[in-house]
């Protein structure tokens, strides 16, 4: 307040051109007091934004609007735990990005996006009916986007669940995974697989699924999870290949909950093929 004047309908400040006149009020989500613009000359008219928030925090216009418009996306954190959330969790950890006021110079809000091909757009469509948020279309990318700007959910991400928003090569969740049931750690898995995994028949019609990890602790997630079933490692993935593709995702990739159609469909191919062999 040291650069405002106090007059006598509220504050000024000179630019170094103009006066630029203020008001107080109060922010329409939190309530905070707050100094906002009003106007630059003498006559000026009241500000005729319907709702005045806190500035240079777009946090609560987000969360303000998201009560009136929004509430899924207000409310996503009522369904942590549940096998929709553990899936989306698993896919934002591949193929997510969040970001908050502070981690770069650019940033300003708080924001979680998933960002998937146009052909993944259905999945996206099941999310947002799930959990709210807005859809996007990329042109430029030939992709859709899925954000949501939640403070609540996005510190989760970052405090408990320990994402970063450089994560490809610092991922390390176990912490948190290891809170999870049996249940949920499998509906995780399942959206990683679809974020980062890969069902793939090669050229000598041989099977392999892989996971693709650059951080070498979520590799380790991966191993000690996959433990009891025969797998193999690279430099940055953890492979099954041949007969050893199901068991361990048999009880993964279903389709009673969120999934992406097209993995799941490749597995159920993989699935029936290996049924006609072993006949």
């Amino acid at each position: 307040m040291n650069d405002f004047i106090k007059t006598k309908d509220g504050y000024k400040k000179w630019n170094n051109k103009d006066w630029v006149y203020y008001i107080e009020t109060t922010c329409d989500n939190c309530g905070k007091i707050i100094i906002i613009t009003r106007g630059r000359k003498k006559g000026y008219k009241t500000n005729k934004r319907k709702h005045r928030f806190c500035p240079n925090n777009k946090h609560c216009m987000f969360e303000f609007y998201q009560k009136e418009k929004d509430i899924k996306a207000f409310d996503i954190m009522t369904k942590n735990k549940t096998p929709n959330f553990s899936y989306l969790l698993g896919l934002i950890c591949t193929d997510g990005h969040i970001a908050w006021p502070g981690c770069t110079k650019s940033v300003k809000v708080y924001m979680c996006i998933i960002e998937l091909n146009k052909k993944d757009k259905l999945l996206l469509i099941n999310i947002q009916k799930e959990f709210g948020g807005n859809l996007t279309e990329c042109k430029k990318s030939n992709s859709w986007r899925w954000s949501i700007h939640n403070k609540i959910f996005i510190e989760y991400l970052r405090d408990i669940v320990g994402l970063t928003n450089n994560k490809s090569h610092t991922l390390d969740i176990e912490k948190w995974f290891n809170t999870l049931d049996e249940d949920n750690k499998k509906h995780f898995i399942r959206g990683v697989i679809d974020g980062d995994g890969c069902i793939h028949k090669t050229n000598q019609d041989y099977w392999t699924v892989s996971i693709c990890t650059y951080s070498r602790k979520f590799q380790e997630l991966l191993k000690s999870y996959f433990s009891n079933y025969n797998y193999k490692t690279g430099k940055h993935d953890i492979h099954f290949n041949g007969g050893f593709t199901i068991k361990p995702l048999q009880e993964i990739m279903i389709n009673t909950h969120l999934h992406l159609k097209r993995k799941y469909l490749k597995f159920q191919q993989l699935l029936q093929e290996h049924s006609q062999e072993t006949c």
